[in-house]
């Protein structure tokens, strides 16, 4: 989908399907998922999406890829998101150098 369109719309659109694909989690009693906005998980599923692509575009390694989601479903385990300003603020900040690390492959 890369060579079609640019790197960051790519990892956009896939971000924005990654957050579809995980709406399943809160219909599962009991899940954590339950507790939180699914925009404020979206929001931050595509932030996270650009920052797995950097993590990939920086070391070209899957496995790289794979312990970051991993690191980060653990921290996510342990926070309860809360949709505020704060936490706007915060995706908006991450998105930006996330996109700077996938065009220009340098911070």
């Amino acid at each position: 989908m890369q060579q079609k369109y640019s790197p960051v719309l790519t990892t956009f659109l896939s971000g924005c399907i990654w957050a579809v694909y995980h709406i399943p989690l809160w219909f599962i009693e009991g899940n954590s998922h339950q507790e939180t906005s699914f925009l404020a998980f979206a929001m931050l599923a595509i932030v996270v999406y650009f920052w797995n692509t950097g993590v990939y575009s920086r070391t070209k390694s899957i496995f790289a890829s794979m312990v970051f989601h991993a690191s980060n479903n653990i921290l996510m385990s342990a926070l309860v998101i809360k949709l505020n300003l704060l936490f706007l603020l915060g995706i908006i900040v991450l998105l930006a150098i996330a996109i700077k690390m996938i065009r220009t492959e340098k911070l």
